[in-house]
């Protein structure tokens, strides 16, 4: 299903070469502020496009929005670079500066994306304009959890994923975003 799709729905966004692969970025808006958002996915997502489309929309008229599909997933091709913190933070660099994308950014992460978020924060702390995260959690809070809990989780959600119960979801409404997560940008934006 993955290579009919790819066929049907070419990348709505840039394909750029960071570290030796392909990555894609879909951005909009040019907004009235002087910030653009980065919407970090969390682990496993498939496509931030899909997942970041409707904020993104809602969003654009007041700042610049960007989405990406980290390597092997989306639109992005496969890497054998290390999945390490390290790594994936300095692609997410290199992207956003190979795409001209300015800065200062606001870090909208979703879930493990927090971690990015943060590192990427300590790292090019010039660079970063405030972090909002969505369901979130702290490096303590990944440090302390059960990894046989986070597999079993990650697993199931896998499952869903791969039998199409997500998009069907998805197609139902039920996985929409918050319009408290607008807000919460928003009130980001204007500090």
């Amino acid at each position: 299903m993955q290579e009919k799709e790819s066929q049907l729905f070419p990348p709505p966004g840039k394909i750029i070469s960071v570290q030796s692969h392909d990555m894609h970025l879909y951005g909009t808006g040019t907004g009235t502020g002087k910030s653009t958002i980065v919407f970090i996915p969390g682990s496993g997502t498939p496509n931030a496009f899909t997942d970041f489309y409707f904020l993104q929309k809602e969003l654009q008229s007041y700042a610049r929005t960007v989405s990406y599909d980290r390597a092997g997933y989306g639109w992005s091709a496969k890497t054998t670079n290390p999945r390490t913190i390290d790594t994936v933070t300095e692609e997410l660099h290199a992207l956003l500066e190979k795409a001209n994308e300015p800065g200062p950014y606001l870090l909208a992460a979703h879930s493990l994306g927090s971690l990015e978020a943060l590192s990427f924060a300590q790292k090019y702390p010039d660079e970063v304009k405030g972090i909002v995260l969505l369901d979130g959690g702290s490096p303590e809070y990944y440090a302390n959890d059960s990894e046989a809990k986070s597999y079993v989780l990650n697993r199931i959600m896998a499952g869903l994923r791969v039998t199409g119960l997500v998009r069907a979801l998805g197609n139902v409404g039920i996985l929409l975003p918050f319009p408290a997560r607008i807000y919460a940008i928003l009130y980001c934006l204007s500090k």
